[in-house]
């Protein structure tokens, strides 16, 4: 069965009240293309799996849960990873596509796995029932929105990792900038720069797929208007915060670069054009003005 331990970071902190020794993974539950000819009956079905708090595998007709008895590395990846959590016990945050305002988030306990066949179509479902699962909304666990990949099931990494294991206890992560996801950190460097008049408004919704920024805006000086254009990392990588740092200012307007304040020496050694803000300084600041206090409380809970 999995367990918990104490762990203690770099600074002497515990990073979590406990370490969670198993698998946290994700699993999502779509009709693909290639269940399309079953679309009816499968949508139907997942419906079902979401009511009965079960997660399951759509890949053929075979009735095995082990990886050998798949040809297709895919498959084989798949059913790897699904047999690692009944080794080891897994939390698992399962989504289903008729379900689109929350997510199911329960165990696979190592020492008696609950599991099954079921046809269904011209495939058979790998099905698992979780224990003690339940429903969250996405309006109370905005996090739970972020996938952490594309497969079917995937693992949870770092700081989400963290705060699945934490809100499936029922705990909380501490109150700490990197207890936040890269993206919500994000929305709170704008809400800095707007807190501090830095910038009037957005261009751009905030990070999407733009590599080189995160934060395109305007700001109303006397006489015209500036651009205003921001980078946010939590990378720690000295080349990649190098590279990050030259893309950003390749473009015009005020910038600024914000990352962890240990990092902020691979940033200012470069002589660019651009302001250097820690990330650290923004949440410990927005966290002393009561609105802001508010809104970061709500984004780790």
């Amino acid at each position: 069965m999995a367990t918990l331990s104490k762990e203690v970071d770099e600074n002497g902190d515990t990073p979590t009240s406990s370490t969670y020794e198993g698998e946290v993974v994700f699993v999502r539950h779509n009709v693909t293309e290639e269940k399309q000819e079953n679309k009816s009956i499968i949508s139907d079905r997942i419906g079902g799996l979401f009511e009965k708090k079960q997660i399951a595998l759509f890949w053929g007709e075979t009735r095995s849960f082990d990886p050998k008895d798949y040809d297709n590395r895919y498959a084989k990846s798949q059913f790897g990873l699904l047999k690692k959590c009944f080794e080891h016990g897994a939390i698992v945050v399962a989504r289903y596509e008729n379900k689109k305002d929350g997510a199911i988030i329960g165990e696979i306990k190592s020492d008696g796995v609950n599991k099954e066949f079921e046809p269904c179509g011209s495939v058979t479902l790998k099905i698992v029932h979780l224990e003690n699962a339940r429903n969250e909304k996405f309006i109370d666990h905005q996090r739970l929105i972020f996938s952490p990949g594309r497969q079917t099931i995937c693992r949870y990494r770092d700081q989400d990792r963290d705060y699945i294991v934490k809100l499936f206890k029922r705990e909380t992560l501490p109150m700490k900038v990197n207890s936040l996801h890269p993206s919500q950190i994000e929305v709170l460097c704008y809400e800095y720069m707007a807190h501090k008049n830095l910038v009037d408004g957005l261009l751009l919704p905030i990070g999407r797929s733009m590599e080189a920024v995160d934060i395109i805006g305007i700001r109303a000086e006397p006489k015209s208007t500036i651009k205003v254009v921001a980078q946010v990392t939590c990378q720690n990588d000295r080349k990649k915060i190098k590279v990050k740092a030259e893309r950003l200012s390749e473009f015009g307007g005020k910038k600024y670069f914000f990352g962890p304040q240990e990092k902020s020496v691979f940033v200012e050694g470069l002589n660019l054009e651009l302001e250097y803000i820690a990330i650290e300084k923004v949440f410990d600041e927005l966290l002393k003005v009561p609105e802001y206090e508010e809104l970061i409380h709500e984004m780790i809970r």
